[in-house]
């Protein structure tokens, strides 16, 4: 199995982040079977799609309580397996 670098990401909020990761998702598609296996193009675009969830869920004031958080990381989780 090749890996992959992931390149910086500069900080970014609201629809600008979810812009760049709507790129991303488009770039790991176009590589799946290429330099990722579909497994590795799958497992980014989902990572990537729960990052988007996140974002546009966020309160108004961009402060997000611990609890979203940890909802974030247990459907994290449960894709993984």
């Amino acid at each position: 199995m090749a890996f992959i670098e992931m390149p910086e990401i500069p900080v970014l909020r609201g629809e600008e982040a979810v812009e760049v990761l709507n790129q991303k998702i488009e770039e790991f598609q176009q590589e799946k079977g290429k330099r990722l296996t579909e497994k590795q193009a799958e497992a980014l675009t989902k990572a990537a799609n729960q990052m988007i969830l996140m974002i546009r869920s966020e309160p108004p004031t961009g402060k997000v309580h611990v609890s979203d958080r940890l909802g974030f990381f247990k459907r994290f989780r449960s894709f993984q397996r």
